[in-house]
């Protein structure tokens, strides 16, 4: 695996505790104040906590999704569409 591979996979793995980190906050802080207002106390902080954990699952499998969706690495060919074989073969026979 070449360097720029693992530099991808490590920005994933920076990414997923980043963002598991705000939404966890996040969930953490809304959740408190919804308690402190409507006194149901840690009803909406363990709400928040679990959506910040789930918010930051997807986060991360999008991502996953983003990384292997990329163009194929550079010394693999692309695929050529048909009709582009075709027209070839029309302008060079093959006899």
């Amino acid at each position: 695996m070449a360097l720029g591979e693992y530099g991808k996979y490590a920005s994933l793995g920076i990414s997923l505790v980043l963002t598991t980190a705000v939404y966890l906050f996040l969930g953490y802080r809304v959740g408190t104040w919804l308690d402190g207002r409507w006194g149901t106390e840690p009803t909406f902080m363990v709400v928040g906590i679990v959506l910040g954990m789930f918010l930051s699952l997807v986060s991360m499998v999008k991502e996953l999704i983003m990384l292997t969706r990329k163009a194929p690495a550079s010394g693999q060919e692309h695929e050529q569409d048909p009709s582009a074989r075709d027209s070839e073969k029309k302008n060079f026979p093959s006899d």
